[in-house]
């Protein structure tokens, strides 16, 4: 019977793939005007870098789950440490969602040390409300090769693989284009943990690493 649901869930992940938005990716159709290297630059430094929250502390070791707290629940969980003064970009979404971008500053480790990186790296935290709760939480690396994107995400199996709780299993990876999603499910009522690789419109790869419910993700 898991057989069959893993199944499944790929052939819906591989659906998603085909129809869902995607986080900044090649296949988001956006005409926004990128900023300068000169002006992203002086804006993340005017900026004060945030510390990586523990997104997959939840599952693993059994701590608070971020996602579906509200504003005031991420915050006190958090000592405020994400406001708004400190965030690079702030988004009123469609509907009722905001958006909200973090420099993380530069490190050789990914979500929150559980990932080791061949050196490192500026990243990014993006965070998601939709009705007032955390919908979905990102953290991403930009403007790398190919080849570190595609070795960022098969170290990232290697990782996380056995200490997800019982019933996680790995999806065959999901290729549509360029872009690439590699991870862990369980039921559609659970988190999808994965990993994206994508290239955009200047020909570099990003990865990023987002946390979400598999039926919020997939509108199910």
């Amino acid at each position: 019977m898991k057989k069959i649901l893993a199944a499944a869930l790929s052939l819906t992940l591989a659906f998603g793939a085909l129809t869902a938005c995607g986080d900044s990716s090649s296949s988001s159709g956006s005409t926004a005007p990128a900023a300068s290297a000169a002006e992203q630059s002086s804006t993340v430094q005017a900026k004060t870098a945030v510390a990586e929250p523990d997104l997959l502390a939840h599952l693993i070791d059994g701590k608070p789950d971020y996602i579906g707290m509200t504003r005031e629940e991420f915050d006190d969980a958090t000592q405020y440490a994400y406001s708004d003064k400190n965030a690079i970009d702030h988004q009123e979404e469609e509907g009722t969602g905001t958006y909200d971008k973090y420099s993380l500053g530069s490190s050789d480790t990914m979500l929150h040390g559980r990932l080791k990186l061949d050196k490192a790296y500026e990243q990014y935290l993006t965070l998601s409300f939709t009705d007032g709760k955390l919908s979905k939480a990102t953290v991403r690396i930009e403007k790398i090769t190919k080849e570190e994107a595609i070795k960022i995400c098969d170290d990232f199996l290697k990782a996380i693989d056995g200490k997800l709780p019982e019933g996680y299993t790995q999806f065959k990876p999901v290729e549509h284009g360029r872009m690439c999603e590699v991870g862990f499910t369980k039921e559609k009522d659970d988190y999808v943990v994965s990993m994206r690789r994508d290239e955009d419109f200047d020909g570099d790869y990003f990865v990023f690493f987002d946390l979400e419910i598999y039926s919020q993700r997939y509108k199910m």
